[in-house]
């Protein structure tokens, strides 16, 4: 017969597998979209990529808030949760037993919230696309605790409430829309607005016929 210590120790190990899974789906989201930003002319690509995420999650908080519409179409979240669902039954079969909760982690991390992407928001603040990784997966880590004493039957419901709180995810998304259009406007100020880098007017500047470079003398 298993002991409550055997229990409890049970449920740690897979809810470590869990976050662990997490914690790697948080990461690599950063690097994709600190990479997709980078893609252009160095920082401009990132700069403009926030801008335009900014400027849609405030558009969608307004459209919430003044005609209670969503911008996202009424089915999405249906798809993605079933085609979630068809990846993890997948891995499931296929994967071994002690793995089974690292692969929940990693799909569950796709799962749309408010809190990630903030996160994600203040990721693409970060200078290089190691800050932004290692900002993601200890976003990851610092929910572990809250988490293992839902699980382990701890509650704390003035939390819960807040969580679930329609007033308190768009305020968090406008937050997260606020930050990336900040981002995106590059006021020079540090971590919040960076500049673009000098090296990226250089390019800017050859790209529009000028250059860098020394002139040969007829």
């Amino acid at each position: 017969m298993q002991t409550r210590a055997e229990s409890v120790g049970g449920t740690l190990a897979r809810h470590l597998q869990y976050s662990a899974g997490r914690m790697l789906t948080y990461t690599l989201l950063a690097v994709s979209l600190y990479g997709i930003g980078a893609v252009g002319a160095m920082n401009v690509g990132q700069h403009v990529i926030s801008l335009a995420a900014g400027s849609i999650i405030l558009i969608g908080v307004v459209m919430r808030m003044v005609f209670a519409v969503s911008i996202v179409p009424p089915g999405l979240y249906t798809t993605l949760y079933a085609l979630l669902a068809r990846l993890r039954t997948a891995a499931n079969s296929v994967a071994p037993a002690p793995m089974r909760s690292f692969f929940l982690g990693v799909f569950n991390g796709f799962l749309p919230c408010g809190f990630v992407y903030m996160a994600l928001a203040i990721s693409l603040m970060q200078p290089g696309v190691e800050q932004s990784a290692l900002w993601m997966a200890a976003f990851g880590a610092g929910t572990i605790p809250a988490m293992l004493l839902l699980v382990l039957g701890f509650r704390f419901r003035p939390l819960e409430a807040l969580a679930s709180s329609p007033k308190f995810r768009l305020g968090a998304s406008a937050v997260a829309g606020v930050l990336l259009v900040l981002r995106g406007l590059a006021l020079g100020i540090p971590y919040v607005s960076p500049s673009i880098p000098a090296s990226v007017e250089v390019l800017s500047s050859i790209k529009h016929g000028g250059t860098c470079l020394p002139q040969a003398t007829p």
